[in-house]
């Protein structure tokens, strides 16, 4: 498989606002497609900067994989074989988990692919895997799962949603977080990720928003760092869905409870009590 040299976010995001045209469409077949990126190298600096917004004391925390992931997937989904337009492509959840001791110090080499399984009618869902390699030694993994929303021809009763019954249990932490328009800013400066739903509150409601919205791989990075520190446990494993997205400015409740395997689960809920996200780790 050949490999390639992975192009920075913003030539990334330039290029996914070019995808508008595309839309949503698919073959009579699954789509799938490959890219390797060789010699990628980890920015200790960013990091640095990463930790210190997130007041996270871990050299590599497992967290900031994603910020190295994206830029990989954004890479797939702008290619020209690539059947739905970026801006058709809504994230739902992510999942990270460390394999093996990663090193800061050597470079990385990413095998990132997706799967649309194909359908007649409805909404696709994509999903990206990322494999982080150093050497031959598979150390992390990256999943993320989208939706691409299609109209049916035919009209069909939507299902309705399972949520994760935490309501009815005790939550053995609660803090309350603050979103703002000067964090959304700050984040987008240390990711890369500039998209004007995040730090413009006009352009975000040319996009159907009624105002900008956390990123949200902020927000689940702040989640993230709250538990690190009432666990006291480096993370090797999280999942996260995002469900609602957070309106700038927004105040936010977190819970944490504690699964019966050892792990812990988290919601985060906005002031009408709607689920933002949802997820655990371990």
């Amino acid at each position: 498989m050949a490999t390639e040299k992975l192009p920075s976010l913003s030539k990334l995001l330039l290029a996914g606002f070019l995808t508008a045209k595309k839309g949503v469409k698919i073959g009579n077949t699954d789509f799938k497609m490959s890219k390797v990126f060789n010699d990628v190298n980890i920015d200790k600096n960013n990091v640095k900067k990463y930790n210190d917004f997130f007041n996270i004391n871990d050299s590599l925390p497992l967290t900031y994989l994603y910020l190295l992931a994206f830029p990989s997937q954004l890479s797939v989904m702008t290619s020209k074989q690539f059947p739905i337009s970026v801006m058709g492509l809504v994230h739902l959840g992510n999942t990270l988990e460390f394999k093996a001791i990663m090193d800061i110090e050597k470079p990385v080499r990413m095998e990132t692919s997706t799967l649309i399984p194909t359908k007649e009618e409805g909404s696709l869902f994509p999903t990206f895997s990322v494999n982080f390699f150093q050497g031959t030694t598979l150390v992390a993994t990256c999943s993320s799962n989208y939706i691409a929303k299609r109209k049916r021809k035919s009209e069909k009763k939507a299902e309705e949603e399972v949520l994760p019954q935490l309501e009815k249990r005790v939550p053995i932490y609660t803090e309350n977080l603050t979103f703002t328009q000067r964090i959304a800013f700050k984040y987008a400066r240390i990711s890369g990720d500039f998209n004007p739903i995040h730090i413009s509150p006009f352009l975000a409601k040319s996009f159907g928003f009624k105002s900008s919205i956390a990123h949200g791989w902020c927000s689940a990075s702040r989640v993230f760092s709250i538990i690190e520190k009432h666990t006291k446990k480096e993370l090797k494993y999280i999942t996260v869905n995002w469900k609602t997205p957070i309106l700038l400015p927004a105040n936010v409740k977190l819970e944490l409870y504690d699964n019966t395997d050892g792990s812990t689960a988290f919601k985060v809920t906005n002031k009408k009590d709607e689920l933002c996200l949802e997820g655990s780790v371990s």
